[in-house]
């Protein structure tokens, strides 16, 4: 929401809450600790809501999307995904 630059490392594949809705743990690289209710705006496509503050400055996120749209094919385009989780 500031317009900094944010960097997300999902820790885990996300779990699909509705369409259109996701739910994952990260860690989160920017220049301020993202507040709880803050959106982190990742692309056109997808934003992040923080839901929770986890210890080792991990975050629980809602990931929301077009209902219409691939979760797996907005990552993919976004960001890069360690082989292990495809």
């Amino acid at each position: 929401e500031s317009g900094g630059k944010v960097e997300v490392f999902l820790l885990e594949l996300p779990e699909i809450l509705s369409p259109g809705r996701a739910t994952s743990v990260a860690l989160i690289k920017s220049s301020r600790k993202p507040k709880v209710d803050s959106t982190l705006f990742i692309n056109e496509d997808l934003r992040c809501q923080v839901v929770e503050q986890l210890e080792g400055g991990k975050a629980r996120l809602e990931l929301l999307y077009s209902p219409t749209d691939d979760l797996h094919t907005i990552l993919s385009d976004c960001g890069q995904i360690p082989s292990h989780l495809i």
